[in-house]
């Protein structure tokens, strides 16, 4: 296939992982010497350190009313005039992009990466009007049957859009930076090895993601801090608010950005004694595995794309969503164990 062009429509920028890997793989092409065009609306930038300078960036003005559907209506008519190799991310952008070249007079070439089952993730956790949620499922299914080469990036996806549409399951890895933290020996998961600055006399940290949706269960986290707290377990809550908004969180959850030291991520994972991720669906969950990676304990939720590497015991503890009360029992599980190298042995 002759990749003269990779462009990529992006509805919106964000800090979530799915973003996070879109721009990797941007970033990968552009390295590889491909010609990388990326899409994205002038109301959602993000810093421009976040994006290779290879990578050619268009922000389509779509202030005012309405600003969303004045971005779609632009990003299909700029999409008509493109020639190349589209690549696909979120559940809408499939439908954009076959329009356009409907309109164009060409057959799109797609290459659709699919980092969840965004009729769960996205509308059913989503907070959209209840009354359109019928229409966005539909634009979802019918992004899922349109022609292309769909990469999934778990099995837990690849079964919910159906194995038969799926080209190729490749899950998302982490980052260099991460991989490098691993210990090497008879420790290799690094899993209870955790030199965290939370870990002192007496003082256990809990650590979590300020809430970015409903979908990502941070109100279960909350709950359990709660829960603990009024137990008197001596566990203290940490939030990572380094660029993240943490309005509606309760004043005994401590903001990360108020320590001192390193505000970087791993910086947090390892501040943490424990990291908590009490998502209520995902396509694959990057966040737990680079806490494994920093030697962070992990307690995760059962749901869903974490399956491919999330093994109850041996990595981490899973319970089950949108339970507060398991989350603080493995908590305190973890918090009772924390001086056994071994935790997950």
């Amino acid at each position: 296939m002759n990749l003269e062009r990779v462009v990529i429509p992006l509805l919106s920028f964000n800090r979530s992982g799915g973003v996070r890997s879109v721009l990797g793989v941007a970033g990968g092409l552009a390295a590889k010497n491909i010609n990388v065009r990326l899409y994205a609306p002038s109301y959602a930038p993000v810093p421009s350190s976040e994006i290779n300078p290879a990578v050619e960036l268009v922000t389509v003005d779509s202030g005012g009313p309405a600003r969303k559907l004045r971005y779609v209506f632009k990003l299909i008519s700029a999409l008509a005039r493109e020639r190349g190799l589209f690549l696909a991310t979120g559940y809408k952008t499939p439908l954009y992009i076959h329009l356009s070249q409907l309109a164009a007079g060409r057959r799109a070439r797609v290459v659709s990466l699919i980092q969840s089952y965004e009729p769960l993730t996205h509308i059913r956790y989503g907070t959209q009007p209840a009354v359109v949620k019928p229409l966005l499922h539909a634009v979802a299914k019918i992004g899922y049957r349109l022609p292309a080469h769909r990469i999934a990036v778990s099995e837990f996806v690849a079964g919910r859009v159906g194995t038969r549409r799926i080209s190729d399951v490749i899950n998302p890895g982490i980052a260099q930076e991460f991989t490098a933290l691993i210990p090497r020996g008879e420790n290799e998961a690094g899993a209870g090895d955790n030199t965290s600055d939370g870990a002192g006399a007496g003082k256990f940290t809990a650590g979590f993601f300020p809430p970015v949706g409903p979908v990502k269960g941070i109100r279960y986290a909350v709950e359990a801090a709660r829960l603990l707290g009024g137990a008197g377990a001596g566990v203290d809550f940490l939030v990572y608010d380094v660029d993240y908004p943490t309005a509606g969180l309760p004043g005994y959850v401590e903001r990360y950005s108020k320590r001192g030291g390193p505000r970087s991520i791993i910086g947090f994972y390892r501040a943490c004694d424990v990291f908590v991720y009490p998502s209520l669906a995902e396509g694959f969950g990057l966040p737990p595995l680079e806490a494994m990676a920093c030697g962070t304990p992990v307690v995760v939720t059962d749901s869903g794309g974490v399956r491919d590497y999330a093994v109850d015991g041996k990595n981490c503890i899973l319970v089950q969503p949108g339970s507060a009360q398991a989350i603080a029992g493995a908590i305190k599980q973890i918090k009772t164990d924390r001086h056994n190298s071994n935790i997950f042995a």
